[in-house]
């Protein structure tokens, strides 16, 4: 599966702005992504279980940003800030990687 870091942004999001939000874990897609931002440390309060059926299911025990989940939502919130790290991205031919984005939003 794909990293897609527009999704990132917009979980990130959703749990700044309501902790308890509309977060579908019932998506493969989200929790894949769910699973990444806890083990960067910007999420807390996940749980990750499988079913007898292999499928893996993430449970949110009171969710909430990190401090440094925070710090990186600061540098992508303001989608103008967002739209235009894609593109220096995209121009100068560099992933997007929270480094990356990191580096470029500093620049």
């Amino acid at each position: 599966m794909k990293r897609d870091m527009d999704l990132v942004s917009d979980i990130l999001i959703a749990l700044a702005d309501e902790p308890r939000g509309q977060i579908d874990t019932n998506s493969d897609v989200v929790n894949y992504h769910l699973e990444m931002l806890n083990e960067k440390n910007f999420v807390e309060g996940i749980i990750t279980s499988k079913s007898h059926s292999g499928r893996n299911f993430t449970n949110l025990m009171n969710p909430r940003l990190t401090w440094a989940g925070h710090e990186f939502l600061d540098t992508i919130r303001q989608q103008n800030v967002w739209d235009k790290i894609k593109g220096v991205a995209k121009d100068k031919g560099v992933g997007l990687t929270f480094e990356s984005i990191t580096t470029i939003a500093s620049a």
